[in-house]
């Protein structure tokens, strides 16, 4: 999977290693760094998220893969450079981007130069935008004149597009509307779209050159004409000013603060004005069709509209202001969230989340660009890139910009500013500001507060100077009067600028010389008499946009409304919801239901039972605490009942129609409005079952029942609620009390036995109708009796006269005649038995008791019984489950599975046979004399498995006994320990044996088997000497032996893993022994001579320790004191220049840790440090000691000799004594 990608990468950097070619072609809009693959383009960071898919992609299209570099250069996948044109005719014609930045795609379509456009949604203010459109080309001819067919099947990005028109040049068809089919006669091949609004204003325009044939969902890029929409442009400094005003080119929407800032929509010839919602709006924004703004009315939350002031939406939950909507997004200061800048999709509310995590105020987005005033930097102004993340601070100068606000972006991309300095400020680069210089008058240079930038030349601001008037500034600096009145919140719509002076706003028309129009209040030329409304609708349906209203006059008026979404009431399921009348003021309020489902028809069951208050009504399928709610035919309330939790709803204690009637059934689940009520129709009452009887005199149950009719039928159900499916029609004879009764044979019952209760109903039968059942009655099931026949006494344990007994299961006789009479088991296998029938309670289930001795079954492994099942040692039994279970296990690895046999031996008794299954399938069947099975005739999984068998004693095909038998069996190769010495030990004789002073034999620890070590030890040195036990112990991950030292030899232990659960107890076939010599020799005493005088020992010996022989042994003077000198003071340094052994043979002077002679009998190493030190200083021959510990003139030294025996391992240390001065 990850194979090609990083194949893939490694052809990027190679193609970025290449050197650049001056004519090598650059992308206009594509993006740069990224992968194109078929039909998709992946930027670099998106790759590495989603490498599986982009591998797809590659390995679908490996000859449509191209790299565009950082400069915009494209390269195919050899490194070769191509232009767009390549790409559109191998790749097609739309690509689709997939990055960090937009998982869903952004498109891009070729122009009719085969260069491709990025595609954004109208209103978002880059330089150019683009929608795009599927066409179909239909083409009666490929020469000459033909007739061609054009449909648009589907538009994206173009808002408000209604009408569409094709042109040839010479020709022009008449507008159709979108979607529908238009055509033309001619030769042309190419095509130019134009796209309308609904009020006739071109939006969108598009061309395709060379349609030489019939093209289907062919894309044609569409240049968005103005914004998108019928306007000439967006005003960004409006947001900055509240937002108080917006246009679409037909109509301008502003917040009418003398009607608590309600939207009001005013056409451009002011012949319309009325207010579209009742919501106190700001920052809005008007796209397409839509209107967006930060409802004041519902805590400045963002709303969007329709421009007719229907589909009214609330889109998030928090304080939002300065919104800008660009593009296919909602750009925002999240109020709830630190003031963070947030972004959110205008189609996805749920697409929201932070894009500048900076406090912020008087947002803009412009042209992919977001600019704000960063209030966690004293105001400063900051821009982020939203393509590549980049975020600046803009300067001023060599110094960082003031505090600003009041920001505004021109069209042409120019930002201003107004400074907490008083000064204005544009930019003149991405990150810098230069001071707009304006005077006020001749003398004053003017104050910045409020300020509006449309245009370099039209920048209107409120002139502190000179009293708070609307002035306008151009791009040389020059300021001029707009209006003589003292304004704040400068807005721009259209021809006309909105302020604000106090609390109203008022519109004055550019270059007018009339005075401005206070916005008033609408007053509309009728009041509401009545609105004619539905009070509930389905929760499912929105809320209406509009309310049907009778006017004053009698007119009937469809009337908007706005409906408060925030202070709602639930009861009984119903939400609801209070609205006004947009402009009217008029109250209205309708509910919205969650209904509840409505029962379902079989799921009811009504019993219609004599006596009073007998009946009842069950409903099933519910939910725990679902209501259930019976009706009459005049909704007169019968009674309720909640669902339990198995979901059974019962009403009790009802007084229903003898003679049947209708219900109705209404079910109200939790926090849901009732449901539609089911109607439902139920029988006349049911006869009513007093008893029922066994009679043994005549093996008859005898039913008694009461009822108005003895017409019926009867039938048993194993459910008590299932309804009689099978049944029996008679008339019954009359008895006691005006009751009725009738029999059941015995045998018809014994034909339900499966030990399970049975229920019998019954019901009035007339017309060739069974009617409404009765109350179920209960017939009793008997189980199996549990009887055993004693072979070695001859009788039975476990019958009684509750029990009858048969031979062949039709002729029964009593146990007492059975017990009575032996001669009756002469010649048979088994009996069978079962209690009697009694009362109410049926037959019970037979059960076999055999009278011949199971086979034995017998389990070996090579001479080893694993299972015998006459032998209770040999097994565990479980009388709940009847299974016998070895104690041991069968250890075929050892023995081989042709030496692991299951040996089944007979009783010899006649008219009897047997079966044996084994995992499942039948090894032995109905066999009557002795067999075996191998192991290597079942199939066994490797390791430890279970033989799972069942052995039948039968009669015929019957099963007279059953005995279930498990039995493990460890059939796996293990292998064998793989022993090690451990101890003092030293070098390898030539025959491989190692030598040792003291040994131990270990083998690793295996966690996997449960087995443990066994060994055994001899001394092969000494003759005719026999093996003895060597015993192992777990240790630290070890297997480890037992120590061996003190006699000298040569020794041999033989060892191999067992366990005692299995038979035979040794796992491995194959077993390891270890072979080594034990010398019990030890080391000589070394002493150092100093200078070049051999007989002059360096220090007395203080203290000597053979490593092996435990603690230091303390020496108060040298045992040779008395032969030899000892060099116990020195003046100056002491040279180690010697040394003797009281023993002769090889030595070898070494550093602690080198490698050793083994040739040599003795390696030894010198170390040194001065009484009180702590570091230990390794000493070669030749080494001088000559320094004095600090502050001393008289330092102690010990020296330490360690010599070790090179054959066995043994080491000791010498440790000498002496003073320097």
């Amino acid at each position: 999977m990850r194979r090609f990608i990083a194949f893939f990468v490694t052809i990027i950097m190679i193609l970025g290693m290449l050197p650049k070619i001056n004519f090598a072609a650059t992308t206009s809009e594509l993006p740069k760094n990224v992968v194109i693959a078929g039909d998709k383009i992946y930027s670099l960071n998106y790759m590495q998220n989603n490498s599986t898919l982009v591998n797809d992609q590659i390995s679908k299209y490996p000859d449509k893969v191209y790299y565009i570099e950082q400069d915009g250069a494209i390269k195919d996948k050899n490194g070769n450079y191509v232009t767009e044109d390549k790409i559109v005719s191998t790749n097609g014609r739309m690509l689709t981007l997939y990055s960090t930045d937009s998982e869903n795609g952004t498109k891009y379509v070729a122009d009719a130069n085969n260069l491709y456009r990025k595609i954004s949604a109208s209103g978002s203010n880059t330089s150019a935008k683009y929608g795009y459109a599927l066409v179909d080309i239909t083409k009666s001819g490929t020469t000459g004149s033909s007739v061609v067919y054009v449909k648009i099947n589907s538009i994206y990005g173009v808002s408000n597009a209604s009408y569409y028109d094709i042109g040839t040049g010479t020709i022009t068809t008449d507008r159709k509307g979108i979607y529908e089919t238009t055509s033309l006669i001619t030769s042309n091949s190419d095509f130019n779209f134009s796209i309308y609004s609904s009020s006739g204003n071109e939006v969108a325009e598009g061309s395709v050159n060379n349609i030489t044939s019939s093209v289907t969902n062919f894309p044609v890029l569409l240049t968005i004409v103005g914004d998108g929409s019928t306007s000439g442009s967006r005003v960004t400094g409006n947001i900055s000013n509240n937002g108080l005003a917006a246009s679409d080119g037909e109509f301008i929407y502003y917040s009418n603060l003398a009607d608590g800032g309600k939207i009001y929509k005013k056409s451009i010839n002011g012949l319309d004005e009325y207010p579209i919602t009742e919501d106190n709006a700001r920052y809005i924004n008007v796209v397409g069709d839509y209107i967006y703004y930060s409802n004041l009315s519902d805590g400045g939350k963002i709303y969007k509209i329709k421009t007719d002031g229907t589909e009214r939406t609330r889109l998030n939950n928090v304080l939002s202001s300065y919104i800008n909507v660009v593009g296919d997004y909602i750009y925002y200061i999240n109020g709830s969230k630190s003031s963070y800048i947030y972004l959110m999709s205008r189609y996805n509310s749920s697409v929201n989340y932070p894009v500048v995590s900076n406090r912020a105020a008087y947002l803009v987005v412009f042209d992919n660009m977001i600019y704000y005033s960063n209030l966690s930097d004293k105001g400063r102004l900051y821009s982020y890139n939203l393509n590549g993340g980049a975020k600046n601070v803009f300067t001023v100068g060599s110094s960082y910009s003031p505090g600003v606000r009041y920001i505004s972006v021109t069209n042409d991309g120019i930002v201003y500013a107004a400074g907490f300095d008083g000064k204005l400020y544009r930019s003149v680069s991405n990150n810098r500001l230069t001071e707009v210089n304006v005077m006020a008058n001749d003398t004053k240079k003017e104050k910045f507060t409020v300020i509006n930038a449309q245009t370099t030349n039209d920048v209107y601001y409120r002139s502190n100077m000179l009293g708070g008037k609307l002035y306008k500034a151009d791009s040389t600096g020059s300021g001029s009067l707009v209006y003589s009145e003292v304004i704040t919140n400068i807005n721009i719509a259209e021809d006309y600028i909105y302020f604000t002076k106090g609390n109203k706003l008022f519109s004055y028309k550019i270059g007018s010389t009339d005075k401005a129009v206070a916005a008033a209040k609408f007053k509309p030329d009728e009041k509401v008499a009545s609105v004619v409304m539905e009070t509930i609708i389905d929760s499912n349906e929105p809320l209406p946009d509009k309310v049907s209203a009778i006017m004053g006059d009698g007119s009937v008026r469809e009337l908007l409304v706005n409906w408060d979404l925030r202070n709602t009431k639930v009861k009984n399921g119903i939400t609801t919801y209070k609205g006004k009348v947009v402009g009217y003021g008029t109250s209205v309020s309708i509910g919205k239901a969650r209904y509840s489902t409505m029962v379902a028809v079989d799921k009811v069951k009504v019993y219609n039972f004599e006596g009073a208050k007998a009946d009842y009504v069950v409903v099933e399928g519910l939910a725990k605490g679902d209501i259930i709610t019976l009706y009459d035919t005049n909704d007169k309330a019968l009674g309720k009942a909640t669902a339990d939790k198995s979901g059974i709803a019962k009403i009790t204690k009802l007084e229903l129609d003898s003679d049947g009637g209708t219900l109705k059934i209404v079910k109200t689940q939790s926090g849901c409005a009732p449901s539609d009520a089911l109607v439902y129709t139920y029988s006349s009452e049911a006869p009513t079952i007093v008893k029922a009887e066994y009679d043994s005199s005549s093996n008859k149950y005898r039913v008694t029942f009461t009822g108005k009719s003895p017409n019926i039928g009867y039938g048993f159900v194993s459910n008590a609620n299932d309804n009689i499916s099978n049944y029996t029609t008679t008339s019954g004879s009359s008895g006691v009390n005006g009751s009725y009764y009738f029999d059941i044979p015995k045998s018809a019952v014994e034909n339900l036995v499966d030990g399970e209760n049975k229920f019998l109903k019954i019901a009035y039968y007339s017309d060739n109708t069974l009617k409404s059942p009765s109350n179920p009655y209960t017939f009793l099931a008997q189980q199996k009796p549990i009887v055993a026949y004693n072979f070695n006494t001859s009788s039975f344990s476990g019958l009684n006269s509750l029990i009858e007994c048969s031979f062949d299961g039709n002729n029964w006789i009593s146990s007492q005649e059975l017990i009575s009479d032996k001669t009756l088991l002469y010649g048979k296998s088994y009996v069978l038995v079962r209690f009697i029938p009694s009362l109410n309670k049926m037959p019970g289930q037979i059960a076999y008791v055999p009278l011949v001795e199971m086979p034995q079954i017998t389990v070996t492994a090579g001479s080893y019984k694993v299972f015998d099942s006459k032998d209770n040692n040999l097994f565990n039994f479980d009388e709940l489950t009847n299974t016998l279970t070895a104690k041991y296990i069968a250890n075929a690895g050892f023995v081989g599975t042709d030496n692991v046999k299951i040996n089944v031996t007979t009783s010899g008794s006649s008219g009897v046979s047997y079966s044996l299954d084994i995992n499942g399938s039948t090894n032995v069947s109905n066999s009557t004399t002795d067999a075996s099975v191998k192991l290597t005739d079942i199939t066994t999984a490797s390791g430890l498995s279970t033989l799972n068998m069942v052995l039948k004693l039968k009669n015929g095909s019957e099963d007279i006994a059953t005995q279930n038998i498990r039995v493990k069996v460890f059939n796996s190769s293990v292998e064998p320990p793989a022993p090690e010495l451990y101890g003092v030990v030293g070098k390898a004789e030539t025959n491989g044996n190692l030598t040792a002073y003291s040994a131990k034999v270990r083998v690793k620890y295996d966690p996997v088997l449960s087995a443990v070590v066994k060994g055994t030890i001899t001394n092969t040195s000494v003759g005719n000497s026999a093996a003895i036990t060597y015993n192992f112990y777990l240790n630290n991950g070890y297997w480890e032996g037992e120590e061996v030292s003190g006699v000298p030899g040569t020794y041999k232990v033989n060892i191999n893993y067992e366990d005692n659960l299995l038979k035979p107890a040794t796992i491995s076939t194959t077993g390891q022994s270890i072979t080594f010599n034990i010398d019990t020799n030890k080391t000589p005493q070394i002493r150092l001579t100093a200078g070049s005088d051999p007989t002059t020992y360096i220090g007395a010996l203080y203290k000597s320790k053979g490593i092996t022989d435990g603690d230091y042994k303390i020496y108060s003077s040298d045992p040779d004191a008395s032969t030899k000198n000892i060099l116990s003071t020195t003046t100056g340094s002491v040279t180690l220049e010697g040394f003797e052994a009281t023993t002769s043979g090889a030595f070898e002077w070494i550093k602690e840790g080198d490698s050793r002679d083994l040739s040599k009998d003795y390696s030894f190493y010198v170390k040194y440090q001065y009484v009180g030190e702590l570091v230990w200083h390794d000493a070669a021959q030749g080494t001088v000691i000559n320094t004095l510990a600090p502050g001393q003139t008289s330092t102690d030294y010990y020296l330490k000799v360690v010599v070790i025996n090179n054959k066995n391992g043994y080491s000791s240390e010498y440790i000498y004594k002496f003073t320097l001065k």
